[in-house]
Formats: C-alpha cells, structure tokens, sequence
C-alpha cells in the first residue's frame, strides 16, 4: 500500500472520530460500565439476603436482560450454541420477570 494512501484513510479516520484510541475508549467504557452494572446488582442482592427481604423482580429484569443481550450478540458472532441457549433462557427469564414486575405494580398476586 502507497504511504501517502495510508496517511490519508488515518486522517479521515480521524476526523471521523473512529480511529483505534476512540475504539479503545470506547471499549474500556462500555467494560467499566458493564463491571460497575453487575457490582451495583450483586451489592443489592447480597443486601436482599442480608435483610431477608424480596428482591426487586424489575432490577433482576434489567440484569438479565443486559446478559441476554451480550449472549445474544455472542451467538450472532460466533454461531456457538451455548450463547443461542444462554439467549433463550436470559429472554425467557427477562420476560417471566417482567411479568412478575408488572403484576406486583398491579397488586396482583401470582
């Protein structure tokens, strides 16, 4: 590849803000932000058994869903069955406990 075909595609993947530092930061981001999710969740919990009281059905929807969505992508990427089944029970839970989030904002007992 000519040197003066390189510079230019770097230039423009700079000015278009995708170059491998934003992807970086990016990246580390996203990973930071999924660690602080999944640490918030476990203090909550391990609290909820602490007090012997219920835990939240809505904050476990949000949990399982963020994992279903990571094991869906997985799936897609590497066609591996164990993130196709992964996917299924995370939605199958994510809906279940949506289910049981609704119905406690309505009163109803299931």
């Amino acid at each position: 590849m000519d040197k003066e075909k390189i510079l230019k595609e770097a230039r423009q993947e700079g000015m278009l803000g995708v170059d491998e530092g934003t992807k970086h930061a990016k990246t580390q981001g996203y990973l930071l932000g999924k660690a602080a999710f999944v640490a918030a969740y476990v203090v909550i919990a391990l609290f909820s058994v602490i007090t012997s009281s219920e835990l939240n059905a809505g904050v476990t929807a949000m949990f399982v869903a963020s994992l279903t969505g990571e094991a869906f992508a997985g799936w897609r990427q590497s066609g591996k069955r164990v993130y196709a089944v992964l996917a299924i029970i995370g939605a199958v839970t994510t809906v279940l406990a949506l289910v049981v989030t609704v119905c406690d904002m309505y009163g109803a007992q299931i």
